[in-house]
Formats: structure tokens, C-alpha cells, sequence
């Protein structure tokens, strides 16, 4: 009783702490939810389940490779819609529901690394606040991001062996994480093959694969694996109740066409050079640097030893300097294409930080290895398929980063005080070293919590959409009174942008008679508010005429009975001119055939027939 009464006193700093910072990280989510129309992906991903409600098929119908998600939040569309009798301020109650998801994740995230302390409350922190792209929504991004961290956490924090229930509970874990980002499924199959082989040598006595023990065994995965078939049937019972099963062999292929699945995403060496140009000169040079220092204290363990604390100190100085360039840099993104790029390339700091620390330690920690390893995988096969740009698994590598960090600190700590009680030490002055060492590493730790500081900044405050594509230094002052952006505060501009295009809509609303529409733009929200039949491939409509037509031919079904073209873009700030949309609408009317009426904010279209 003694032990367990201490052991909770121990704790118990540590543990109010964590519920101080994730209370004030939670109510500054609240308090921000409401500021700012978002871009287009935050309604995208509630158009998946209205589209469901309507009748429509997945796959079939909806030519999205994200589109699996979104069964997820379907129930809360479904309630939403009935208790509300309809769209109107949807985004603003799917934000809150995003930061109810986020509690229990905040909390299970702590409660799995605890034993780490003020590592487990930063990492908790860290990882709940770092939303990206201004979105408070739940989407393939933060699902899939905190599930295959669980699975991480669960496999690889406790040293004893998982009971059943608790592999077949990581089994669905990793089951829903693979459906929100279908492309995990090739790192799971490439670690269940290791696993196999690893079992295999390892019976045959083969040491190097005896080192890797404390990962699954081919038992745990045959318990992971029931845990996420349960999950698959339940999927493809739906498909199948659908009446989706039997057709998905005609539209599979269209999955993977659009314009963001680009598998040479991950060669594009212009895009990761200009995304390393961001941080300046400074900041790669740094990195290297300190990956060189790294890799000499490794290869030269026992020789570099008396002089390991001198490169620490410089090691943390150049990190030091890295995070304080990156800080700056990203203060100063004030533009549009900046702040995209920053969006896009605000992790590769921290991609590149954290194998750095976990090499400069002395006692590495495979478990924690295996979180960091999990996270750049995971970094690198969204990145392969999509444009997240490197910044996919940065929660999970900050995870392992912070781990790392505080372990490296109780080193040089247990250093300082074997040095300070020796009383013959081979070299003289001895503790300044390491004592330099221990500031150093506190600054760079400083550093690295004020580029975070000012991510988050600059991201919820400092340059929500208005700012970064307006360039506006309006207030955010006028609240939307109507649609699915209702309750939230914007500036006048765009608030008078959207009433413009509900006007328009209204029209195609009290005309249409529950018909069908097509956005020829890529407007999500504009299908929120109208509530009607979707005659689209995909609300995520990037200017794709071809695929439309193509999309219309192969489910003649869906052929529109209005088409809408926005006079502004997705984000709302850019009208491209008059000559350019007249274009537009010519292009449009090559593949249908109808009447055209101009609106205050676009073309409306009453379609007579799709040609052929």
C-alpha cells in the first residue's frame, strides 16, 4: 500500500498539469472555433455522408480515395440534420465535435505515456494542438494520425505481453487508420511479412532477429488481424447493402485519377527543395551538421567519449539556431503561396530534429524507435499519394521527439553528478562541459517550444484564410446568418461573397424540385446549402471537365438538371475576371447543352441535356 501511495504522489504534479494544459489548449479551441470561413476541405467532408443520405453508392458514385472516412461522421450528420431540420450552421457544430474528439485522444495519449512525465504532458499538448491547415475537422488526416499512433503506443510503451483483447482492440485500431488513408495498407503488409520472416529465423537461432523480441510476435498479429477483419466485414457488409459491391470493378479505377493521388508526390525534389528554401540557408546547414556530429559519437563511441559533451553543446547550439531561423521564417509568411508552403512544410523541422536526438543519445530506446519509425513511414506514404507535403506523421514523430529530448536531458544529469562525485577525473573541469551541455539543450528545447508556439499563432490568429489569400487587415467582425457557414465570423468581404451566392443558389433551389446539380467549381459548401441530389463524381471538383463528362457517361443517371459556376474560387477571395470566366462557361457548355442565366456570384445553367 506504502509503494502505490507513493507511486501516486509521484505522479500526481505531473498529472494536474496535464489537465491544466489540455483544459486551456481546449478552451482556446473553443474559443477560436468560431473565427473564420475555412478552405475547402472542412465542408468536403461532411458532403460524403449527405451524398450517402441521398441514395448515392461509395466508390460508384463518389470518385474519392478519402471517401471511407466519412462513415464515421455520417451518424452525426444524420442526428445534426434531424434535430436542426437541415444544414444551416453544420461547419461551426462539426468544429466542436472535432475538439470532443480531441479530449479523449488528449487523454488516452497521456495516460499511455505517463510514465515519461513532463515528456508525456508536452507530447499530449503538442499533438492536440497542432491542427493542421486551420481546420477544426475530423478527416483522414486527424483520424488516421492519432490510431496509428495508439497502435504504436500500445505495442510498444509496456514491456508485458498484450492480452487478446487488448491486440484485438489495436487490431481495430489499425483497421479504421488504413480505411481513412487506404494507402497504409502497404506499410502494415510490408511489417506483417517482417514479422513472419522474423519469427521464422528467429526459431532457427539467428541473433539479429532475436534483438527484435519486444516487437509483435506473429501471435500478436494473428490477434490484430481478427480485430481488423471485424472491422473489414462490417465494411463490406455496408458496400454490399449499398448495391455498390457488384459495380465497383467500373469505377475503382477513377479512385485514383484525380489530381492530388500523384505517386511522383514524393520524387518531386523541386517541391522538397523549395520547401527546405523556406527555412533558409541556415536551417539544412545545421541539420547536416548536426546528423554528422550524431553519426561520429556513434561510429566512434569509445573515443569520442571524453569529448561527447563539446559536441553536444555544439549540436544544440546549431539546432538551437535551426529552430530560431524556422521561428522567424514563419512569422513572416504572409502571403498566400508562403503560407500554403508553410502548411505544407512545417514538419520537416521536426522530421529531421528527432532521429538527430534519438542518434546523440547513449542508451537508445528501440521502443520509442519503433514510434519515431512508425511516424516517418507514415510521413512518407501519404506524402507518396497526396500533397500533405511531409507533414502527415509529425505528431507522431513529435511524440517520440519529446521522449527522446527528456531522456537525453536525465543522461546528461546522471553525466553531471558521476563527474561532480569523482574525485580523480581524467580530464579537468569536467562538469563545465556537461553543464554547458545541459543549458544548451534547455535552449534548443526553448527554441523548439517557440517555433511550435508560433505555428500555432500564426495558423489560429495571426493568418487565418482571410488574411493569407485577401492579404486583409479587416476584422474578423461579420458573422454569417445563414447556410452551413452560419455563426461563424469572417471578415465583410467574405460575408457578403456568400450572401451573393446563396441568392444564386436560392434560385436554383425553388426551381429545381428536388432535381439534380452539379458545382462546376470546387465549392463544397454550396451543396451544404442546397441540399439536393449530387450529379458529380466527387463534391472535390478541381476544374476536371473531362473526368465530369466521363463520370456522366458511365452513370448516365447522374446527368445534371442544373450546373452552377462560382464567379469566385473555392476559397472565396478570387475572381479571376470576366474574360476568364466567360471562357469557363464556354468550355462547360461543350459537353452540355442548356439555358444560362448570369447571377450576382456565377453562372447558373438549367440543363437541357449532356451531349455526347
Amino acid at each position: 500500500m506504502i509503494r502505490r501511495k507513493e507511486l501516486r504522489s509521484e505522479y500526481v504534479y505531473y498529472d494536474l498539469a496535464a489537465a491544466a494544459a489540455g483544459t486551456a489548449l481546449f478552451l482556446l479551441l473553443l474559443f477560436t472555433a468560431k473565427y473564420g470561413v475555412s478552405d475547402v476541405d472542412e465542408c468536403f467532408y461532411l458532403t460524403v455522408p449527405q451524398r450517402i443520405l441521398k441514395g448515392d453508392r461509395l466508390i460508384v458514385d463518389e470518385w474519392n480515395l478519402s471517401q471511407f472516412t466519412y462513415l464515421f461522421t455520417l451518424p452525426f450528420y444524420r442526428l445534426y440534420t434531424r434535430l436542426n431540420g437541415g444544414t444551416e450552421g453544420i461547419v461551426l457544430a462539426s468544429r466542436y465535435l472535432f475538439i470532443s474528439f480531441q479530449i479523449p485522444v488528449y487523454c488516452f495519449l497521456y495516460r499511455k505515456l505517463r510514465r515519461y512525465k513532463a515528456a508525456a504532458v508536452l507530447a499530449a499538448v503538442s499533438f492536440c494542438a497542432m491542427v493542421p491547415q486551420t481546420m477544426l475537422a475530423l478527416s483522414y488526416y486527424t483520424i488516421s494520425t492519432p490510431f496509428v499512433l495508439f497502435v504504436g503506443l500500445i505495442l510498444f510503451t509496456d514491456e508485458k505481453r498484450k492480452k487478446p483483447a487488448a491486440l484485438f482492440f489495436t487490431g481495430v485500431l489499425l483497421a479504421i487508420a488504413v480505411m481513412t488513408e487506404p494507402t497504409l495498407i502497404l506499410p502494415f503488409g510490408v511489417w506483417f511479412v517482417f514479422t513472419v520472416i522474423r519469427d521464422v529465423l528467429g526459431r532457427k537461432g539467428r541473433s539479429f532477429m532475436r534483438s527484435f523480441d519486444f516487437a509483435p510476435d506473429l501471435r500478436a498479429f494473428l490477434w490484430m488481424s481478427a480485430g481488423a477483419a471485424a472491422v473489414f466485414a462490417v465494411f463490406i457488409a455496408v458496400l454490399i447493402k449499398m448495391g455498390s459491391f457488384s459495380s465497383i470493378s467500373l469505377a475503382l479505377p477513377y479512385l485514383f485519377t484525380g489530381k492530388e493521388y500523384n505517386a511522383g508526390n514524393l520524387l518531386d525534389l523541386k517541391r522538397l527543395w523549395n520547401a527546405f528554401r523556406y527555412y533558409g540557408a541556415v536551417f539544412p546547414l545545421g541539420l547536416f551538421l548536426c546528423l554528422a556530429a550524431a553519426a561520429f559519437l556513434n561510429v566512434r563511441k569509445e573515443k569520442m567519449k571524453k569529448w561527447r559533451p563539446e559536441v553536444l553543446v555544439c549540436a544544440f547550439v546549431l539546432l538551437t539556431a535551426c529552430y530560431v531561423t524556422a521561428g522567424i521564417r514563419t512569422l513572416k509568411s504572409t502571403g498566400y503561396e508562403e503560407g500554403t508552403l508553410f502548411c505544407q512544410a512545417h514538419n520537416i523541422p521536426v522530421l529531421v530534429f528527432a532521429p538527430t536526438i534519438y542518434l546523440l543519445r547513449e542508451k537508445k530506446d528501440n521502443r520509442n524507435f519503433c514510434i519515431l519509425l512508425m511516424g516517418l513511414c507514415y510521413t512518407l506514404i501519404v506524402d507518396l499519394f497526396s500533397e500533405m507535403m511531409l507533414s502527415a506523421g509529425g505528431g507522431i514523430v513529435r511524440t517520440a521527439l519529446l521522449i527522446d529530448l527528456f531522456a537525453l536531458a536525465r543522461e546528461l544529469r546522471t553525466d553531471l553528478a558521476s563527474a561532480q562525485n569523482r574525485k580523480h577525473s581524467m580530464r579537468k573541469n569536467n562538469r563545465k562541459p556537461l553543464q554547458a551541455a545541459i543549458a544548451a539543450l534547455a535552449v534548443c528545447a526553448a527554441a523548439g517550444v517557440v517555433f511550435h508556439s508560433a505555428f500555432v499563432y500564426v495558423v489560429a490568429f495571426y493568418q487565418p484564410p482571410e488574411r493569407l489569400l485577401m492579404r486583409s487587415a479587416e476584422k474578423r467582425d461579420a458573422e454569417i446568418t445563414a447556410g452551413p457557414y452560419k455563426g461563424l465570423k469572417t471578415i465583410p468581404r467574405v460575408k457578403q461573397i456568400c450572401d451573393d451566392t446563396m441568392e444564386d443558389l436560392d434560385i436554383i433551389r425553388r426551381n429545381a424540385d428536388g432535381a439534380s446539380v452539379t458545382i462546376m467549381d470546387l465549392n463544397c459548401w454550396m451543396y451544404l446549402y442546397l441540399d439536393m441530389p449530387f450529379a458529380t463524381f466527387s463534391a472535390w471538383y478541381e476544374n476536371e471537365t473531362v473526368r465530369q463528362h466521363a463520370y456522366w457517361k458511365l452513370t448516365p443517371e447522374h446527368e445534371p438538371d442544373y450546373l452552377y459556376i462560382p464567379f469566385y474560387d473555392c476559397f472565396f477571395f478570387s475572381y479571376p475576371g470576366e474574360a476568364e470566366m466567360r471562357m469557363k462557361l464556354e468550355q462547360t457548355l461543350r459537353y452540355v447543352e442548356g439555358e444560362t442565366t448570369e447571377g450576382k456570384a456565377g453562372y447558373i445553367i438549367k440543363v437541357s441535356g449532356v451531349k455526347p
